[in-house]
């Protein structure tokens, strides 16, 4: 989910998502999908999370991209009432096992939510989220977190 997140910074019409069910054999392919045997991989539900946290979003600017961390701001054309306005998507390019400290501003917005993509059924993972002088703080991994903000 990561590479999905680096496409959609870059200047890219459209990206598309391998869709297949795999059997895990030995061909082209073959240990590629979002399922297997049919049954969900746990790719398939960062997949889900990835869409319903940011489908309706848009990419709008890199707020860190270093070899270290990364954090991208994802917008809300017209937020509804209750919604956030703003995405933080945050990570570090490194497996799930390291994790990192890190600070980004996010201005005046009020923090309504963070939480970590999950990689099995059911709900995400709540992260906790320091804000002090309009910078969030928080501990990121390889598996990214999103920080909704209002």
């Amino acid at each position: 989910m990561r590479s999905w997140l680096v496409f959609s910074a870059m200047d890219l019409d459209r990206a598309y998502m391998f869709w297949f069910n795999d059997d895990d054999k030995p061909q082209v392919h073959g240990s590629a999908g979002l399922t297997r045997n049919y049954q969900p991989k746990p790719s398939f539900w960062a997949v889900a999370h990835l869409q319903q946290t940011l489908g309706d979003y848009r990419f709008s600017r890199k707020i860190i991209e270093t070899p270290d961390a990364y954090v991208y701001e994802y917008e809300r054309g017209q937020a509804a009432e209750g919604q956030a306005s703003k995405i933080y998507a945050a990570w570090i390019p490194c497996g799930t096992d390291k994790t990192a400290e890190i600070t980004f501003p996010i201005g005046q917005g009020k923090i309504s939510g963070a939480q970590r993509m999950p990689l099995i059924e059911g709900k995400a993972e709540a992260i906790e989220v320091k804000v002090a002088d309009g910078k969030a703080t928080a501990t990121v991994s390889g598996a990214p977190i999103y920080i909704s903000v209002q």
